[in-house]
């Protein structure tokens, strides 16, 4: 059955807003179809950033002692390397001892039971998925205010790499006050980036040499289009 507990995540303390809902499916499936399950219904397989989080999860799932497939996998290019399935950098880890073995070479798929274990990617699981959480906040602020009060009410100015994301940005935009919004893009040193560091992700129709003041990236939420704007206008903005 289709699991309805819902678990919301501090990634930064109990003073931060959540930017992430974990989702416990009560569904065996392989790890494709599980990566396409959370990618229909939520956003994607669960990423694990910390112990913290690890072990929300593990109590989200209480009762169920098998393994639950996460959205860490091993890389087909470099089998050495292993990806999240969202995109997020591989950092925080929890392997068990003598994991990854990469058993009979072919142990592609990862899963959590109290630590990490590699396995075949056709084994049918349980899973977890998960779903970013965006807050727009209706106040005018140029872009360097906008990422100052993110920052301290909640986590940071507005990342999102993933058209899923896109589509949630969308409906969190509907009472926005002014037609753009400020996001977490910004422009330096001949590039544009994110202000907490992740690849840019998705593409975008933003100049890539923006002259100045209009360096900073905003969302236009009537033409659904990415704009560079002057970083001294005031405008909503998102924060996650």
């Amino acid at each position: 059955m289709k699991a309805s507990t819902i678990l919301l995540i501090f990634l930064c303390g109990l003073t931060k807003a959540l930017i992430r809902k974990h989702f416990y499916v009560n569904i065996p499936m392989t790890w494709n179809d599980a990566q396409s399950y959370c990618r229909k219904y939520y956003e994607d397989l669960s990423t694990v950033t910390s112990q913290e989080e690890q072990d929300m999860l593990i109590q989200l799932a209480e009762g169920n002692n098998l393994d639950k497939w996460i959205g860490l996998y091993r890389n087909e290019s470099d089998i050495n390397q292993f990806l999240w399935s969202d995109g997020n950098f591989f950092s925080y880890s929890s392997w068990y001892s003598g994991q990854p073995n990469n058993n009979n070479g072919n142990q592609y798929c990862v899963t959590l039971l109290y630590n990490w274990f590699d396995y075949e990617c056709f084994h049918l699981y349980t899973f977890f998925c998960h779903k970013t959480f965006f807050i727009l906040v209706k106040e005018k602020k140029t872009w360097g205010e906008a990422l100052q009060y993110c920052r301290t009410h909640h986590s940071d100015l507005a990342t999102i790499t993933t058209e899923r994301q896109l589509q949630l940005t969308k409906t969190e935009t509907i009472e926005s006050q002014t037609d753009s919004v400020w996001t977490g893009l910004r422009y330096l040193v001949g590039q544009w980036f994110w202000v907490n560091n992740k690849t840019l992700g998705i593409e975008t129709s933003l100049s890539q040499c923006p002259a100045q003041p209009c360096r900073c990236g905003a969302r236009n939420t009537k033409t659904d289009k990415w704009e560079n704007r002057d970083c001294d206008e005031k405008l909503n903005f998102l924060c996650n």
